[in-house]
């Protein structure tokens, strides 16, 4: 009678699901846990439902040499080195016809029924061996940049030396408030200065003077036409807003555009040049980066050293873009939010409203005033 020599290793192919060899020689067995046969550990312990029992194939070059597929060759190492007995089985006395189904344990299954039972199993295990790696390869990583932080030591300062240059742009809160009866002086103010001014007009309900305004331009009796014009009369450019146009004489007819520029020009103390009302009416309109024309213009420079910008209606970015590095800054304008800035922050910085394309029920309305205040503290 002939003793059949049951396969010793698993096969590390069939673990990742991959062996080609019909009269493969190793262990093919879907109940031998993947975890423990890869890491030599499973996290589910002895609650886990695979065999983590078996003999783990041998990695080295010898495990695939060219007599690994030989119909009749048998490692030696199978065979017991204390095994003397006379019957012992020698290298060549299993054929290729002497390992059939049988001969494989009850819970080993063949190759085609493994693939079958395997391809829900095996995408979620490839995944898994794949974030294994991954982590592993994190966690290396970091254990090998903690150890150089240990041999040397990183700074979170650059520099220690104190700044002594003039900042290119400086914020000022203006705390004032209409609905508190808050009457103090405006703050006091450098060349190269931004304002904000959220409660100049918060004796008003929300949206109160936007509904105003809109009222009185679509009702003063001048035509949309010949009131409404594009910016700077452009009209290829999509996202082009509307100018009110000054030779109309349209104020004359609005009430609550004079009460917004004559509360202007107490609060600041201001000696009021020019006047604009610009109408975002679609999500789409903005403003693009520009200075204004007290920069390039030198006799406006004379007279004009602050800019003055409301906001009412829909809440739309003010923005700032440095003029050398492109550097962009934004400040959200809520309804009735004044914003503000000196003569160096119109040079230093171009300034514009950035595009909004969110659909909304009101537009927004700005009114500008440019001018002359005597509180500002030139920075060479």
């Amino acid at each position: 009678m002939t003793t059949l020599l049951k396969p010793t290793f698993v096969c590390k192919n069939f673990m990742y699901n991959n062996c080609q060899r019909t009269n493969c020689k190793f262990i093919h067995d879907n109940n031998i846990c993947f975890y423990f046969w890869k890491f030599g550990s499973c996290k589910r312990g002895l609650e886990c439902n695979k065999s983590h029992s078996f003999i783990k194939e041998k990695d080295d070059k010898n495990s695939n040499d060219k007599n690994s597929n030989d119909k009749n060759s048998v490692d030696k190492n199978s065979v017991d080195k204390n095994s003397n007995d006379k019957n012992s089985v020698d290298k060549n006395s299993v054929d290729k016809n002497s390992v059939d189904k049988n001969s494989v344990d009850k819970k080993s299954v063949d190759k085609n029924s493994v693939e079958k039972k395997n391809n829900k199993e095996g995408g979620e295990i490839d995944k898994r061996v794949k974030q294994k790696k991954n982590t592993d390869k994190y966690d290396k990583e970091l254990r090998k940049n903690i150890k150089n932080n240990k041999k040397k030591h990183v700074k979170n300062t650059e520099c220690f030396d104190p700044m002594a240059k003039p900042v290119d742009m400086r914020f000022v809160l203006d705390v004032r408030s209409f609905k508190h009866n808050n009457n103090s002086d405006i703050p006091e103010l450098t060349s190269r200065d931004v304002l904000l001014s959220p409660k100049l007009f918060d004796d008003f309900d929300k949206y109160e003077i936007y509904n105003k305004l809109v009222s009185e331009i679509e009702n003063c009796g001048i035509p949309e036409e010949q009131l409404l014009k594009m910016w700077h009369g452009n009209d290829k450019i999509e996202g082009t807003h509307l100018i009110a146009n000054d030779r109309a004489n349209w104020k004359e007819k609005c009430q609550t555009f004079n009460m917004v520029i004559s509360r202007l020009k107490d609060v600041f103390k201001m000696d009021i040049k020019a006047t604009r009302l610009n109408w975002y009416r679609d999500p789409d309109h903005f403003k693009p980066f520009h200075h204004d024309s007290s920069f390039i213009n030198p006799e406006r420079a004379l007279t004009q050293n602050f800019t003055v910008a409301v906001s009412f209606g829909v809440t739309k970015d003010a923005a700032f873009e440095h003029s050398q590095t492109k550097t962009v800054i934004s400040i959200p304008q809520p309804d009735g939010t004044v914003y503000s800035f000196t003569n160096d922050t119109n040079g230093i910085w171009r300034h514009g409203i950035l595009q909004d394309k969110t659909q909304q029920d009101l537009g927004r309305i700005s009114i500008i005033a440019w001018g002359w205040i005597d509180n500002v503290k030139q920075i060479s």
